[in-house]
């Protein structure tokens, strides 16, 4: 198992990639997977110190939401194994990457989840995808 995100970006090279993909989420909901797209869209599309202190406001509580399906999902026997919790996961340290900076504690905190997942295996791709983001994110 990787022991961190960089181990996984030595390995598997620093290509420059559009942000990861995140599917429908399948238990989740579509609410929140709106929210989340719709948060995004909103990033894009802000270009003032302001507006941008406002979402940076608002990323903390969107990656609190998505972060806290997740772990329910993890909790519930009837999910427990569902794909939307890497998703959530992912899409959490996302927005915080976003609007926090990977430097943040809140980040962190994501990006450890992620390496956590139970079953890490099944998303070597997309934690590959993440891993290229971040790298050419901080270079931004």
């Amino acid at each position: 198992m990787y022991k961190s995100l960089q181990t996984i970006s030595r390995k598997f090279g620093n290509l420059l990639l559009g942000r990861p993909r995140c599917p429908e989420f399948s238990v989740a909901g579509k609410a929140l997977r709106q929210q989340y797209q719709d948060f995004l869209n909103r990033w894009d599309c802000s270009h003032s110190s302001e507006e941008r202190d406002v979402l940076r406001s608002e990323a903390e509580i969107l990656a609190d939401r998505l972060y806290s399906k997740a772990l329910d999902l993890g909790y519930s026997k009837a999910h427990e194994l569902s794909a939307d919790i890497y998703w959530l996961t992912q899409c959490a340290a996302l927005v915080t990457l976003l609007a926090l900076g990977r430097s943040s504690k809140t980040y962190l905190k994501y990006e450890e989840a992620l390496l956590a997942h139970k079953r890490p295996y099944q998303y070597t791709q997309q934690l590959r995808e993440f891993v290229r983001y971040r790298n050419k994110f901080e270079k931004n």
